[in-house]
């Protein structure tokens, strides 16, 4: 039996981070449900990505009114990342990965040194080169596998490659990574829900916490300067990078 006032709690957690961070909150709902109620992995990855879905559609509806996202990157991104989505959805069902945490953990730590070290730079917005927008939609087809796989959203990997690759502030890459979660969590979940991955009666409790936490994170973010923000971001990289690595196969 669930704990709805735990399940609420930890929504307020995950639409908090979601809005504040634009990573979508995955990494906190993963861990967390495989950790309380021995859940079986695709099942916790299916609810994830509804969740997050959820999640994203109220946080892109607060983000709306600032502006801040790249409608274009979003958009192209998520293009990329919705086949990738697919796939990830359907490996999940037939294939077992145990090396992966480990890639993905490692590829975080070092993503986390990277932009803790970076943090201090100042990101000048310029024109995106579509060379590398290329690279980028080829970058985020993986990154749609990988985040389905293991349920995390896709953001935690979008914001760093769209910082130091696309050259995009921080401010803007949040917003646009939240609205790139939410069409291709979409797909994923589309998937998930096809192959019985989702549980239902854990999805309403966490969602319902998320509104309150989109708020708070909403008002919150506009008090902390950018630099802070990358610090805050590389840290909590830091931490998405251990949980997996101990995560039980």
């Amino acid at each position: 039996m669930y704990n709805n006032l735990l399940l609420f709690i930890l929504g307020v957690a995950v639409g908090f981070v979601g809005t504040f961070l634009g990573i979508g909150g995955g990494i906190i709902i993963v861990p967390v449900l495989i950790l309380l109620y021995n859940l079986p992995p695709n099942i916790v990855v299916g609810t994830s990505l509804l969740i997050i879905l959820l999640s994203s559609i109220v946080g892109v509806a607060l983000q709306i009114k600032s502006k801040n996202y790249n409608l274009k990157v979003a958009i192209t991104l998520s293009i990329a990342s919705m086949p990738g989505a697919l796939i990830g959805a359907y490996l999940v069902k037939i294939i077992y990965l145990p090396f992966l945490k480990y890639i993905i953990s490692a590829t975080l730590l070092s993503i986390s040194i990277y932009i803790f070290k970076k943090s201090d730079n100042k990101i000048v917005e310029n024109e995106i080169h579509q060379t590398k927008l290329n690279f980028a939609i080829a970058i985020s087809f993986l990154i749609g596998i990988i985040s389905t796989i293991v349920g995390i959203g896709g953001g935690i990997f979008q914001i760093p490659q769209m910082i130091y690759f696309l050259n995009m502030p921080i401010v803007n890459a949040i917003p646009t990574s939240q609205l790139i979660i939410l069409l291709t969590s979409l797909s994923a979940t589309i998937a998930h829900f096809q192959f019985q991955n989702i549980d239902f009666s854990i999805v309403l409790p966490i969602f319902l916490g998320t509104i309150p936490g989109n708020f708070i994170a909403l008002n919150f973010s506009k008090k902390i300067s950018s630099i802070t923000l990358k610090k805050i971001f590389s840290i909590l990289l830091l931490i998405a990078s251990i949980i997996i690595f101990l995560q039980k196969s």
